[in-house]
């Protein structure tokens, strides 16, 4: 859709199932994640009374044989994506038009670090998310955010209505804990092009585990220039 007006609204939610790896040698990260996106597609929208009472559809196909549209949305800093479903994610589509889509992936991404106070260090990684093909005008990618984006009952219940989540099943990472995730929705305009580029910004914080360091490690330190100490006193 073009003119004045934003595209499609595509909301999407970022649920973490598992930290797998921060690997401070190669300086990146690995996470299993669900994205879920959101949006409503009047085109699909039915009554149910003309059809049987059917409130909800399951549409089947991926990439050129897909059946109805999705966005092709990305994480643009991705050394590697591994999508868990070969076959592609079959959408959910209700008769108001809404349509729910939860992509499995497994992400590596490149991620800078600096490990001068180990163990006792925080790390921070930053990505960005959104659309490969379309510009603003076409389809709008915004965090899931409350009742702004859609004000009808959702599938998922109002308390999960946030930009970031930690799935049912989520498993920490041994080694560090992920105690930060900040979401920013900016619009990206590139030289090249005046339409704006809808970018989903997010920004982890990671504390290490410094426990398991405190014994194996620094106490044993202390204890032996103390003993070095003593031994010339």
């Amino acid at each position: 859709r073009f003119g004045s007006e934003r595209g499609a609204l595509v909301s999407v939610q970022l649920a973490m199932q598992q930290f797998q790896k921060l690997d401070t040698t190669n300086q990146e990260i690995r996470f299993f994640s669900w994205w879920r996106h959101s949006w409503t597609d009047p085109r699909l929208a039915w009554d149910p009374a003309d059809w049987g009472g059917i409130t909800e559809l399951t549409f089947f196909g991926h990439d050129e044989h897909k059946q109805i549209w999705v966005p092709d949305t990305i994480i643009y800093d991705a050394v590697e994506s591994v999508f868990q479903v070969p076959g592609g994610v079959q959408p959910n589509v209700y008769s108001s038009g809404y349509v729910a889509r939860s992509v499995p992936v497994e992400s590596r991404l490149p991620c800078p670090m600096k490990p001068r106070t180990f163990p006792f260090d925080q790390q921070v990684c930053q990505f960005e998310f959104g659309c490969w093909s379309t510009h603003g005008l076409q389809v709008d990618v915004k965090p899931r955010w409350g009742k702004l984006l859609y004000p009808e009952k959702k599938p998922w219940g109002e308390d999960r209505d946030v930009p970031f989540d930690l799935a049912a099943s989520y498993r920490p990472n041994p080694e560090f804990d992920l105690i930060e995730v900040r979401t920013t929705a900016i619009d990206f305009i590139y030289n090249c092009c005046p339409e704006p580029y809808p970018i989903l910004k997010y920004k982890f914080l990671m504390r290490r585990h410094s426990e398991t360091y405190n014994y194996g490690l620094v106490v044993p330190m202390i204890l032996t220039t103390l003993a070095g100490f003593l031994a010339f006193v």
